[in-house]
């Protein structure tokens, strides 16, 4: 699935009901070695930010964490779609070092 695709099957904001169906989709992306375009994966981590689900913040950093260039694509900005305070408050949680 391309860009356009995804955008005209979830827009830029997608409904919450939509969340697992995109994790899916990113999860598929992140495992597919041979993409060397990751404008998608990108578009995939900006539409879960989008729904401001405070778990997705690690497979967003694992998406991320991909390759070199993946690293360079997706914002680091993108890990915080519920908000800065909450994603500490669950990284805390989960025991991962954060600084604020």
């Amino acid at each position: 699935m391309n860009e356009d695709e995804l955008l005209q099957l979830y827009g830029m904001e997608p409904d919450k009901e939509q969340r697992e169906s995109i994790r899916r989709l990113l999860q598929q992306e992140m495992e597919n070695q041979k993409i060397e375009d990751h404008e998608v994966l990108k578009l995939l981590c900006i539409m879960l930010f989008a729904i401001g689900n405070v778990e997705d913040t690690e497979l967003i950093w694992q998406a991320k964490r991909k390759n070199q260039d993946a690293g360079s694509y997706i914002d680091v900005q993108l890990l915080c779609g519920a908000g800065v305070e909450e994603t500490i408050v669950y990284l805390e949680k989960k025991g991962r070092r954060t600084s604020a």
